[in-house]
C-alpha cells in the first residue's frame, strides 16, 4: 500500500512540475508576445506621427501655393511657365506663330493678357502674325495648348519682332494639352 502511495504521490509531483514549466513558458510567451505589441505599437505611433508631420507639409505647401496663385491673379500675371522675356521701347510689336518641325495638327488658344487674339490656333509650317499694342509696363502673350496634333507634345516657334535691341527673336515652346506657358512683354514706354 506504501509502494502504491508513493507511486501515485511521484506521479503527482511530476504532473504537478510540468504543469508549472508548461505555466512558465506560457506565461513568458505571453511577455513576449506583450512586448512586442508594445513594440509595434511604438513604431505604428511614431509612423502616424512623422505621417501626420508630412501632411501638415504638405498643407502648408499647398496654402502657399494658393496664395501665390491669388496673388498672381490679382497682379494680371498668368499662371503658366515662361517661355520667354522681352524688353521694347516701341508700342506696337508683331508677335508669330508656327509649327516647330513638322506640321501635324498643333493647335493653341493665344491671348494677350486676357484678351484673347485666336481662340483656336492651327500652327502650320509659316508664321501666322499678330500686330499687339503694349499698356506699359508687362504684358503677357498667354499661350495654351488645345491639343498633341499627331506627333506629341505640342511644338511651336513664337517670333517676337522687335524683342532686344529692336531685333526679332524666336522662343521655343512644348506643352501637353490643357498647359500654358507665357512670354513676358516689357513696353519701357519709348525709353530705351
Amino acid at each position: 500500500m506504501l509502494d502504491v502511495i508513493c507511486s501515485a504521490l511521484g506521479a503527482i509531483l511530476i504532473l504537478f512540475l510540468i504543469t508549472m514549466q508548461a505555466e512558465m513558458k506560457a506565461k513568458s510567451s505571453s511577455e513576449d508576445c506583450q512586448q512586442r505589441q508594445q513594440e509595434l505599437e511604438e513604431k505604428i505611433q511614431k509612423v502616424q506621427e512623422e505621417n501626420l508631420k508630412i501632411l501638415e507639409e504638405n498643407l502648408k505647401i499647398q496654402k502657399e501655393k494658393e496664395e501665390i496663385q491669388e496673388e498672381l491673379e490679382k497682379a494680371n500675371i498668368p499662371m503658366g511657365a515662361a517661355i520667354g522675356m522681352c524688353e521694347v521701347g516701341i508700342e506696337n510689336v508683331i508677335i508669330g506663330f508656327k509649327d516647330h518641325g513638322k506640321v501635324d495638327g498643333d493647335s493653341a488658344k493665344i491671348m494677350l493678357g486676357k484678351e484673347v487674339l485666336d481662340e483656336e490656333l492651327s500652327l502650320q509650317s509659316a508664321y501666322r502674325d499678330y500686330v499687339v499694342k503694349l499698356k506699359p509696363g508687362a504684358n503677357y502673350i498667354i499661350v495654351e495648348a488645345l491639343n498633341e496634333g499627331s506627333i506629341s507634345p505640342n511644338t511651336a516657334n513664337v517670333r517676337v519682332n522687335p524683342c532686344h535691341d529692336g531685333k526679332a527673336r524666336v522662343f521655343l515652346w512644348e506643352m501637353y494639352e490643357g498647359e500654358r506657358r507665357n512670354i513676358s512683354i516689357v513696353f519701357n514706354g519709348g525709353n530705351p
